[in-house]
């Protein structure tokens, strides 16, 4: 069936701009080595919490370009450092974190010993205060000229906690996200045209199953929306308590709208 198919496009969707549309423009893999700490006691709340306490913790490292730690809703700080870049227009990134729906994240960013920047995003506020609106987690931040920059991240999720923290140059960034846009488009693209070409079959045959089917592309459709974080850009960027059990909701209705094909 073609149905079968759909779960394959979204995949396409999700890889097409990690592999790019040829060679990717640069960017720091900052996660790799990165360190990080699971609070389980929930007593670093703060940033001076962390630092009075960072040399008595037992850090772990990550083993790759970030940390996968499933369904976790203990707090985690991550810390990690960036060198020092030579001239002064490398100096502005984009800190991007690509998983869409952690419910908060605080980024603090030192050099030296001197608070620089502090930036507040997550799935847990409404779109609108995103320091930079895309549909995943991204902020622009300044590295140091004349020594290393110190990044430290507190992250709590109630779902799924991978964080693998990316630094973009910015027109690397821009670049990338047009890629990202122009892919979205073309599978969004895909699914409307399934769905009212299914939907003109079926006023003409008016044959049950092309309904199922249009139930299933609708459904599939808004539960990709919800997973990469574009319904809560585009569609229901204030409706934060929604955005949370969206991916769920749209989950078990795709095990419903699939059962007239078994």
């Amino acid at each position: 069936m073609v149905y079968r198919l759909l779960p394959m496009v979204g995949l396409l969707l999700l890889l097409l701009p990690a592999a790019g549309f040829g060679e990717l423009a640069p960017r720091l893999e900052a996660g790799d080595g990165m360190g990080w700490y699971a609070d389980t006691a929930g007593e670093l709340d703060t940033l001076a919490d962390l630092r009075a306490a960072e040399a008595d913790l037992d850090w772990q490292v990550a083993e790759g370009a970030g940390v996968s730690l499933g369904f976790n809703s203990t707090p985690h700080w991550f810390r990690f450092q960036v060198p020092a870049v030579e001239l002064r227009e490398d100096a502005r990134r984009y800190l991007h974190i690509s998983e869409a729906l952690l419910n908060r994240i605080d980024v603090f960013v030192l050099q030296g010993d001197e608070l620089i920047q502090e930036a507040r995003m997550g799935a847990d506020f409404p779109f609108g205060e995103r320091p930079i609106r895309h549909s995943e987690f991204v902020t622009p931040v300044t590295l140091n000229e004349v020594g290393p920059t110190h990044f430290y991240l507190r992250v709590q999720t109630n779902g799924s906690l991978q964080v693998e923290p990316l630094l973009w140059e910015t027109d690397a960034f821009a670049e990338q996200n047009r890629l990202e846009s122009i892919a979205s488009g073309v599978f969004y693209g895909i699914m409307l045209v399934m769905f009212f070409y299914n939907l003109f079959i079926y006023f003409v045959v008016r044959d049950r199953s092309y309904l199922y089917y249009i139930g299933f592309v609708a459904v599939f459709t808004f539960f990709m929306l919800a997973l990469k974080g574009d319904g809560f850009q585009f569609v229901w960027p204030n409706a934060v308590a929604w955005n949370e059990t969206s991916v769920a909701f749209f989950v078990a209705l795709l095990g419903f709208v699939t059962l007239p094909f078994t």
